[in-house]
């Protein structure tokens, strides 16, 4: 029983290395989208570059809402 448990724990705090690893990685890779939108903010194209495209078709998808309801 011992073995298993131990080995539980074993896959247990690998988990936990990756959560935080993963963790760690998402917030600095934010900081240099959110840096990258600023620096490019007045340049269309490079903006498209450091946000995102799920955020865009959410925002696109709820202007067209509300349009749809204005008319």
């Amino acid at each position: 029983m011992s073995i298993i448990n131990g080995h539980a724990y074993v896959e247990e705090h690998r988990k936990e290395m990756r959560d935080k690893a993963f963790t760690l990685l998402k917030e600095v890779v934010d900081e240099v989208y959110e840096y990258g939108r600023f620096v490019f903010r007045n340049d269309a194209d490079h903006v498209k570059v450091y946000g995102s495209k799920y955020k865009r078709d959410r925002a696109a998808a709820y202007q067209r809402s509300k349009k749809e309801k204005q008319e």
